[in-house]
């Protein structure tokens, strides 16, 4: 995530026609005293104070929401991870591509403040939609309600992007309040991150650490409290109504543009006139030559703008590929304390306040000192470059974390996974029809992969010397399907064969633990019986022969989950699965209220692992248990993604407010709208190519990816490079063909005119890169 970017297209830019009071700034003295008050004794207008509120609320909406939207898109609703990537990329790209019609609304037709209210209306809609389509109902089409609330909300936050901090500009009088502005830009920055910091560390606390309507998660509440403040957002915007100053609408720059590049187009490919000078010329006949020469100009900054989309494929991964990534890995801090996958968006925000200050101050006047880094160009080359080092040590980090990954399953064979209960080494062999042949230590795993035809039986002779009571027997199975995964649970007495099951580690990045047990009949038809994993929190397995359902007692301690499941019956162990939270656990036997046990050791279960417990009854109250690991938990910790976020984080200082206040300079005043778009849309283009990667299903490893894209950016580099190095910078500050400093701001300067001059202090090498 940034603010330095999307949010911040329209902020602290000393060439933006804010727009405040529409004021002749060619008028004398005389006439000018009497429309602008004296300088000094304006007062701050307090209107401003309900835009901080209203842009806190809403940045605390969609950072909430977009937070945590990949991690739901892969548990919930069950997308593949390239399949969550590609929504959550096609979502964010109609957030940058939508602020172009939001902008339109706003200057053509109803003015800033009627699109902010109307469009935030459509915006707090969205995200209800989003908070109802999590709910667990039976039929809800949760993922026709999602897609539809996400369109909804892309609509809302795209369509008042553009208008929310020019707003604000249009409450100050300038070039009067010109120091309040700057003033106000900074808050503004403020609102902007403290919503984002706040909801990036709470949404996913909502979502993980809350249990409701059932479910060991909370997506409806995590939705539900970015709707909330969107609600308020909306609230605080139209309180302030009477304080505001409000603008008529006075047409948009870029559907001028628009217009005359493709007037130009058509009467070049109709006209039979001699060839001109250039392409745009063409449109001469309709349109003024100031503004065809600011086209021109703008044109000269939009070529530069072709290879800038791959750094945001790069950056906006961060809450999508990089998010994932997390998930599968171990983000224990403390006993007590477990980061979240998806709050390791909030390091982006932090890394930024803390970095852009040490730049500012520190690290840029030093650079320039020592003569590095010195031009707008340079800085943005050197953070692609960082950005494709970002990529590649999240390469390197998905090497160490495919170390931990379990072997997949190949067509045409299954897995058999032999847990040992006995404290004693077994020899397990096939006695026809296959070469298996396995020495299972005490309490030990082993997998055994089947090829063959299916479905597949085996005759499995198991032997044990050295047990307290001498292990002998032979015992038949029957594995069913190719490319599934069963338990094999040994006994003094026999083999007891799983149900189908998952070996993958846990999309949720939570240990992943089923529980199988082989019981008397009479211990559930006569008895209300319990199998509680007590731990920090009891997880209970209550004991019935009706189908496996999953409930939720409010009336016990919070925490307290109550799950049914199918008995042992006919030489198949029965299973219930589900998710616990990190820490050691025993297992109790709880028969008609009175509390047996514990029957195991601790056990303890980590992020990333797949575990399975099993119980076994010995007599009338007596039971055996074992825990076993299926899959090995995460072995790396989460923090070892922080340098990635580093890199990519200053990559992000060096190229985005850099790239855009470049893109200011570099622009008649007159085109700072069509920038802004033109940036915007270079985002949008950028996560375009996210989508278009990973529909593809190029790699069958992340890491291929992750260095295929470290390439790419290398490549875009070295070409913006180039064209960097044989771009020549223009001065639009000589005052015989720009508008006068103080009358940037005034409405009247948007048509004066505004061509842009090579700037003749630059000498050859400040023209070369």
């Amino acid at each position: 995530m940034t603010k330095t970017r999307g949010d911040m297209e329209t902020l602290k830019k000393r060439g933006t026609p804010y727009g405040s009071m529409t004021v002749n700034m060619d008028a004398n003295d005389d006439e000018r005293e009497k429309i602008l008050p004296r300088r000094g004794k304006i007062p701050y207008p307090k209107s401003v104070f309900f835009i901080f509120g209203n842009e806190f609320c809403e940045r605390f909406s969609f950072y909430g929401m977009k937070t945590i939207l990949t991690i739901y898109l892969h548990q919930e609703l069950k997308y593949s991870e390239s399949s969550a990537t590609v929504m959550y990329h096609v979502f964010n790209l109609f957030c940058y591509f939508t602020p172009l019609f939001g902008a339109i609304l706003a200057d053509s037709y109803w003015g800033k403040f009627k699109t902010i209210t109307y469009i935030s209306i459509l915006y707090a809609i969205g995200n209800i939609i989003m908070a109802f389509g999590a709910v667990p109902i039976d039929g809800l089409p949760q993922i026709a309600i999602t897609i539809i609330g996400l369109a909804v909300i892309a609509a809302g936050t795209g369509g008042i992007k553009p208008c929310v901090s020019a707003f604000g500009g249009d409450q100050f009088v300038l070039p009067d309040q010109e120091r309040e502005l700057q003033q106000f830009f900074s808050v503004f920055y403020f609102s902007i991150n403290a919503g984002s910091l706040i909801s990036t560390t709470l949404t996913p606390i909502l979502r993980e650490d809350v249990h409701c309507f059932g479910e060991q998660s909370c997506y409806s509440l995590a939705f539900g409290v970015p709707a909330v403040l969107m609600v308020v957002a909306l609230v605080l915007f139209v309180l302030g109504k009477s304080m505001y100053t409000i603008r008529e609408p006075e047409g948009n720059m870029v559907v001028e543009v628009s217009k005359c590049i493709g007037h130009a187009v058509s009467r070049k490919i109709k006209s039979s006139e001699p060839k001109k000078e250039h392409w745009l010329d063409y449109a001469d006949d309709r349109f003024s030559k100031d503004l065809i020469s600011d086209i021109k100009a703008v044109m000269k900054v939009l070529t530069l703008y072709i290879p800038l989309p791959i750094f945001w494929t790069l950056f906006d991964q961060q809450g999508s590929r990089w998010t994932l990534q997390a998930t599968r890995m171990d983000g224990r801090l403390s006993d007590s304390f477990t980061l979240k996958p998806d709050q390791m968006q909030v390091v982006n925000p932090l890394l930024i306040l803390g970095l852009i200050p040490l730049f500012e101050s520190v690290l840029y006047p030093l650079f320039h000192k020592i003569g590095v880094l010195k031009r707008p160009l340079q800085k943005m080359v050197v953070g692609m470059i960082l950005a494709g080092a970002a990529f590649a040590v999240s390469g390197f980090v998905e090497l160490e974390l495919r170390k931990g990954y379990p072997v997949s399953i190949d067509s045409g064979e299954s897995r058999l996974v032999f847990m040992n209960t006995l404290d004693c080494d077994v020899g397990i062999e096939a006695m026809k029809s296959s070469d298996l042949k396995l020495a299972l230590m005490a309490n030990d795993v082993q997998n055994f992969n089947l090829k063959g035809e299916f479905p597949y039986s085996l005759d499995l002779k198991v032997k044990g010397d050295k047990c307290s009571a001498p292990v002998d027997f032979t015992k038949s199975v029957i594995v069913k399907e190719p490319k599934e995964a069963f338990s094999v649970i040994v006994t003094d007495t026999t083999l007891l064969l799983s149900e189908p099951q998952s070996y993958e580690k846990p999309s949720s990045g939570l240990p992943f633990v089923r529980v199988v047990y082989s019981v008397e009949q009479t211990l559930v038809d006569e008895n209300n019986a319990t199998v509680i994993l007590k731990g920090p929190k009891k997880y209970e397995h209550l004991l019935n022969t009706t189908e496996a359902t999953t409930a939720y007692e409010e009336e016990t301690e919070p925490g307290k989950q109550v799950f049914s499941a199918d008995v042992f019956n006919g030489g198949t162990v029965q299973n219930r699965e589900h998710y616990l939270s990190t820490s050691k656990y025993q297992v109790y036997v709880d028969i008609n209220g009175n509390l047996t046990g514990p029957f195991s050791k601790k056990m303890e279960f980590l992020l990333g692992g797949v575990y399975e417990v099993s119980l076994f009854q010995k007599n009338e109250t007596h039971f055996e248990a074992d825990g076993f690991v299926v899959t090995e938990p995460n072995n790396v910790h989460m923090l070892w993604l922080i340098p990635q976020y580093l890199i990519i984080t200053t990559a992000e200082i060096l190229f985005s407010p850099t790239g855009y206040e470049f893109s200011f300079t570099q622009s008649p005043t007159s085109m700072k709208a069509v920038i802004q778009s033109g940036w915007l849309m270079s985002i949008a283009v950028g996560n375009l190519i996210v989508v278009i990667v990973a529909e593809a299903k190029f790699f069958p490893e992340q890491y291929m990816e992750f260095f295929f894209f470290a390439g790419l950016i290398g490549v875009f580099a070295g070409l913006f490079s180039v064209m960097a190095y044989f771009y020549k910078y223009q001065d639009f500050s000589s005052p015989d063909d720009v508008v006068d400093p103080k009358k940037r701001n005034s409405i009247s300067s948007v048509n004066s005119k505004s061509q842009g001059v090579e700037n003749q202090a630059f000498d050859q090498s400040d023209s070369k890169f």
